[in-house]
């Protein structure tokens, strides 16, 4: 799995998946990205049966993270600790 970070914060994190997205995910990021403005286009995904804790996972295209925070770069393998 690489490790990349924002040049300005270093914290990161892409993942390389085997498939691609959900078209009702790939759909809800291009609703985000229409209604965004010039503001950065997130798609917050809550997930959580019921009587579980919901989990939330924010989803954003990399390219539109990097028009606000600075290049994405990846960088060595971080040492086990």
């Amino acid at each position: 799995m690489p490790l990349a970070y924002s040049e300005q914060d270093h914290w990161l994190e892409v993942v390389n998946a085997d498939r691609p997205l959900p078209a009702w995910l790939r759909a809800l990021v291009l609703q985000a990205r229409c209604r965004a403005g010039d503001r950065l286009p997130l798609v917050i995904v809550r997930c959580g049966g019921l009587g579980d804790p919901a989990h939330k996972y924010i989803v954003c295209e990399v390219a539109d993270f990097e028009s606000h925070f600075g290049k994405v770069t990846e960088c060595p393998k971080m040492p086990k600790t």
